[in-house]
């Protein structure tokens, strides 16, 4: 299967179509999958004629209008052209004449105009995030529960977690809604809600658990975090987006925490389906995980937001339970007059019999009748005890072909569809107002924002009933349906149970950034392990499902397993897969510290990059000449170019920073940010710093180190890479060191130490450490000096063992130890010279040189301090030479 060159297909066209009709409201309202409420969702305001085409048409604008001027500064050329072709057009002026205003020729417009929609499409959907689409459940008129709704309703409001189960179509949902809805009422009633009406700020978080869509921890959080951040709390929500693929449970569980007391009124969390926690055959440990999280959550929630959950069985420990049993025969009655149904009194006691009271069966009862068909007569000829699957055939039958083709597509969508989708899913005229008759009986349900679905228990029969090949037809126009919308891992779960596992794994590949950033990593990787490599006839489609599998691994933090991931797929050859997999597989064995795995296999995705990076400076050689000849545009061509060289600086940098050659290291840096500033590659300009902080430092130039560190850290935090900024933190307090100015550097790696020890990054915790414990140790802090030192080595990471080694050393040197002091110096020497680190082994054969004189080991003492100062010369680091030769020379105490 070839690689797909459109982004995201139907949902581009969709941008691009809406681009088009940018200034016509009433157009894209009526004729944008854009403008559906199920689209805009939080973008609409409580205006009643929102749903109106010309209302939703304007939210769209407004909201397209935001996302143009969000995006950022080096896109300035693709926004520009976005400006003049779609929002502000001239009315006189061709498409040549933009082209002519924009100095290109038409060629490259046209060209460009294309990127800039595809770029657009992407910023639209980081608005949208279909992924984290807020349900909004509308409840029927309660039916009986009066006094179940008045007990949860009291607990509810003391801030209590209430738990309602009961078996399948008891109205569980319906009560859990109701409650959600005057939730709702009271706060908005309340005068500090008076400044918030106007915005559509939701008092309730609803989440519905669905089996392979978002039963994972990471699914929960995403929408937690982005309900907060709406109500002004963003804790969550900024750590989630800082590293999307990587979700760590306890420090989730404390922002958590912190955006519930934030809350001026407490929302209701309403979990629903929470009985699907249950671990599954097979399961890879997702529910035990987020069934973990729930019962953490539930602790910390309570006295902060009440909590309600719904569900067929009990399973964590609330303050208030409920059961919900069968109705009455006089609330039973209710549900019949609801629906126009008058009954004797004989037969009402023979459809109690026959349904126990079941809600759900009592309303299919009464959908038969409203179809046609006595209940008398349907009572007469069913069993005892009515079943729902026969209740359905029997409904089946009264169907219209455009009603049961609407029922059977809704019943392949394991989450809310968009009405308007629907409604506009098949070409017959009759589709919306079949749609609308199934709402109107009850057997389509609809939200308050723009979706609808099937009643739980009814879908799952519905579902049942299906033939193999009805439901592989279904789920590919699901699959059709949603892509459109931008939920490319419902997309790829449609793909795969319509039986096409290759069209799931593209579909997500394509868009894994977009899909990671909406917290759909955890679901995808469910996802994609239910595919075995063995269906997958092409090697391409195997090699790009080994690599999501890995790279969602590897996020997670198990490098490993990323690694029996990459096994499943063959890596010969030479394409951009197998570069892309031979340099995942050298960075996962440097995760591992398998040093010589990790250059196997660099250098295997060095010899298969040759031919395709050969190709490719070959080709930007040609589409420059080309450009330059025929379109006078090398705009692109020195976009990537500039990109290129900026990497090849930093590579080259890297490796003379590694052997030693600071200033050469510091040239090649200094070129990095020359070309990166030039062509504004913020992010780049920012590792550049960092780099040249980093040769300063190690050639004991703090004033030059100390704006660069300081550049770094204030460029990354502008961009979101706050672990990145912490690094930089960390980094100054090494430099603050080797300046001797130890107590600024405790100050710094406190910050940094809280940061890491919270996200539990193992590599900085022990930098941070080590660096704390060399301070300590200058500052005569010796005791704090070994615990940290300890700290550090008990991280076990081999490049800064040498330094922690080397800091207790001097501790017991301090200490009067002496003998201890140099065994400990020798295991820093050694671990130093096993990883080549000549900056971690000098230091180390200089303090052994201290020891060993102070024990009267003169020779081997003068031994020590030559070999130090060998190094230090060696690394051109002068200012330590000297003060080696100096501590030679002192007469030994």
């Amino acid at each position: 299967m070839s690689i797909p060159t459109e982004s995201s297909g139907p949902f581009v066209q969709s941008v691009e179509a809406a681009l088009e009709h940018f200034s016509e409201p009433e157009w894209l309202g009526a004729h944008s999958p854009l403008a559906e409420p199920f689209m805009l969702g939080a973008a609409l305001h409580a205006d009643a004629t929102i749903a109106m085409p010309a209302g939703c048409g304007r939210a769209l604008q407004k909201l397209m209008r935001t996302t143009l001027h969000g995006m950022p500064d080096s896109a300035q050329e693709l926004k520009r052209l976005l400006q003049i072709t779609y929002v502000s057009p001239s009315l006189t002026r061709t498409r040549r004449g933009y082209a002519v205003e924009m100095g290109m020729s038409a060629a490259t417009y046209f060209r460009r105009r294309k990127e800039a929609v595809e770029h657009y499409a992407s910023a639209l959907v980081g608005q949208f995030r279909p992924g984290l689409r807020m349900e909004a459940p509308r409840g029927r008129p309660l039916a009986g529960r009066h006094a179940e709704f008045a007990e949860s309703w009291e607990a509810l409001r003391a801030g209590q977690v209430v738990a309602i189960t009961g078996v399948s179509g008891q109205g569980k949902t319906t009560l859990g809604a109701a409650l959600a809805k005057r939730w709702e009422q009271q706060v908005h009633a309340h005068p500090a809600a008076e400044r918030r009406s106007a915005t559509q700020v939701r008092e309730v978080f609803w989440y519905t658990l669905r089996p392979g869509v978002n039963d994972q921890l990471g699914s929960l959080l995403f929408g937690l975090g982005l309900f907060l951040s709406r109500r002004g709390a963003s804790g969550l929500w900024m750590q989630l987006l800082a590293k999307p693929g990587h979700i760590d449970p306890d420090l989730a569980l404390s922002l958590l925490r912190d955006d519930l007391a934030a809350q001026a009124q407490p929302p209701l969390l309403c979990i629903d389906e929470v009985d699907l926690l249950r671990p599954a055959s097979g399961d890879d440990g997702g529910r035990i995980r987020l069934r973990s999280f729930i019962e953490a959550l539930l602790a910390e929630a309570r006295q902060r937001a009440p909590v309600l959950l719904l569900g067929q069985q009990l399973l964590f420990n609330p303050d208030r339970h409920l059961v919900l049993s069968g109705l009455s025969v006089d609330d039973m009655h209710d549900i019949l007059i609801e629906h126009g149904v008058a009954l004797s009194v004989e037969a009402r006691d023979q459809l109690h019999a026959a349904t126990l009271g079941n809600p759900l069966l009592v309303r299919l009862f009464a959908n038969l009748h409203q179809s046609g068909d006595s209940v008398a007569v349907v009572l007469e000829r069913m069993p005892a005890t009515a079943t729902l699957d026969v209740l359905l055939e029997r409904i089946d039958r009264r169907m219209t072909d455009a009603e049961r083709a609407v029922f059977q597509l809704l019943a392949v969508h394991n989450r809310p569809a968009s009405e308007a989708a629907i409604a506009a899913a098949f070409e017959s005229a009759g589709t919306a107002m079949a749609l609308d008759a199934l709402i109107e009986r009850g057997l389509v349900l609809r939200d308050a924002a723009g979706g609808v679905q099937l009643p739980a228990a009814l879908r799952a029969a519905a579902y049942h009933a299906l033939t193999a090949e009805a439901r592989g037809r279904l789920h590919a126009r699901a699959a059709g349906l949603c892509a459109a919308r931008a939920a490319f891992t419902d997309s790829a779960q449609h793909w795969l149970q319509a039986g096409q596992p290759a069209l799931a794994v593209w579909t997500w590949y394509t868009q894994r950034e977009l899909e990671i950033q909406q917290g759909q990593a955890d679901a995808a990787l469910a996802l994609f392990r239910a595919i075995s490599p063995d269906g997958l006839s092409n090697a391409e489609d195997r090699r790009v499902l080994a690599l999501l599998r890995a790279e969602l691994q590897r996020a997670r933090g198990d490098s490993q397993g990323a690694l029996d991931d990459l096994s499943e797929a063959d890596w010969s050859g030479a394409s951009a897969l197998t570069v892309r997999g031979q340099y995942l597989r050298g960075d996962l064995f440097d995760d591992l510290d398998r040093i010589d795995d990790a250059l196997a296999a660099f250098r295997s995705g060095l010899a298969a990059n040759d031919a395709v990076a050969g190709q490719a400076a070959r080709l930007h050689q040609r589409i420059g000449a080309l450009q330059a000849r025929r379109f006078a545009d090398l705009g692109a061509a020195r976009a990537h170019a500039a990109i290129a060289r900026t990497q090849v600086e930093f590579l080259s940098g890297d490796i003379e920073d590694e052997a030693g050659n600071y200033a050469q290291a510091r040239a090649h840096f200094e070129e990095a940010l020359r070309i990166a500033t030039a062509s504004d590659q913020k992010l780049n300009i920012a590792v550049a710093h960092s780099f040249l902080a980093h040769v300063a430092t190690r050639s004991n130039d703090l004033d030059a180190a100390q704006p660069h560190f300081e550049q770094a850290r204030a460029l990354y935090a502008v961009l979101g890479e706050h672990a990145r900024a912490q690094q930089e933190r960390c980094r100054l307090a090494w430099a603050l060191i080797a300046a001797g100015r130890n107590a600024e550097a405790v100050l710094e790696l406190r910050q940094a130490q809280s940061y890491f020890e919270r996200s539990k990054q193992g590599y900085w915790i022990a930098m941070c450490a080590a660096n704390m414990a060399e301070a300590c140790m200058h500052l005569d802090e010796l005791t704090e000096a070994e615990t940290q030192a300890h700290r550090a080595l008990d991280q076990e990471e081999a490049r800064v063992t040498p330094y922690a080694q080397f800091t207790l050393g001097a501790v017991r040197r301090k200490q009067g130890a002496l003998e201890h002091a140099a065994e400990i110096l020798r295991e820093a020497i050694a671990s130093a010279q096993q990883l080549g680190d000549r900056y971690a082994e000098a230091p180390a054969w200089r303090e052994l040189a201290l020891a060993l004189r102070a024990g009267g080991q003169t020779s081997p003492a003068a031994e020590a301090f030559a070999a130090a100062a060998r190094l230090y010369e060696d690394l051109g680091m002068a200012q330590e030479l000297a003060r080696t030769r100096a501590w030679r020379d002192e007469p030994a105490a």
